[in-house]
């Protein structure tokens, strides 16, 4: 399983956020990149391997915000 991040409404799926997980891992903790976007898109991928299809779960868009530190 990987899971993806666009930042176009999901035309384009250019960043990769996880590395390789298998299947049972319930969670993931990473931090939201500074790049503000109200098309912010993730895609769950999972079935990579040669032995199984792979499928595509894009979410719903969501909106990303600057925040200042």
């Amino acid at each position: 399983m990987e899971i993806f991040l666009s930042l176009d409404g999901g035309r384009n799926f250019t960043y990769c956020i996880t590395p390789q997980l298998p299947p049972t891992v319930r969670f993931f903790n990473w931090t939201v990149p500074n790049m503000p976007t109200n098309q912010a898109v993730l895609d769950i991928r999972f079935g990579c391997e040669w032995y199984y299809p792979e499928n595509y779960s894009p979410s719903a868009c969501i909106d990303v915000y600057h925040r200042e530190r």
